[in-house]
């Protein structure tokens, strides 16, 4: 369904591990889909693969624009890895983002209209706003 663009217009996003997850299955969704481990994230926006994560977020892959509408909804695992219940991290570093040093990314604005950033180097390191 999701290469035949039946995913829906919502945003959908999961752990590359998770058995629901596309990842492994050769399906041609947009952006190249990660390794099916559980560092790895995607973000499906209707049926094509809108933003994807390595390393727990330190490698970002966005095939939408900095001013998208839904930008902060394809970001949402970002701030799900901060706030969730059980074992949340203090904190996301972000090195590159489309293979570009995040620190100077286009997309650093809308990061930090999301979360608390800080630069470190060439990346950013992203934290929950209270």
């Amino acid at each position: 369904r999701l290469q035949d663009g039946g995913g829906g217009d919502g945003v959908a996003w999961m752990n590359a591990a998770d058995p629901a997850s596309p990842c492994g299955l050769g399906l041609e969704l947009g952006l190249p889909l990660p390794r099916r481990v559980a560092t790895s994230h995607l973000v499906v926006l209707g049926g094509r693969v809108a933003a994807v994560s390595e390393r727990r977020g330190r490698a970002l892959a966005l095939a939408i624009g900095p001013d998208h509408p839904l930008l902060p909804d394809v970001l949402g695992f970002l701030k799900a890895m901060l706030t969730r219940p059980v074992r949340p991290l203090r904190a996301v570093r972000v090195e590159t983002i489309n293979g570009e040093p995040a620190a100077t990314s286009p997309y650093r604005e809308a990061l930090a209209s999301l979360f608390h950033v800080t630069r470190d180097g060439g990346a950013l390191r992203l934290g929950r706003r209270y």
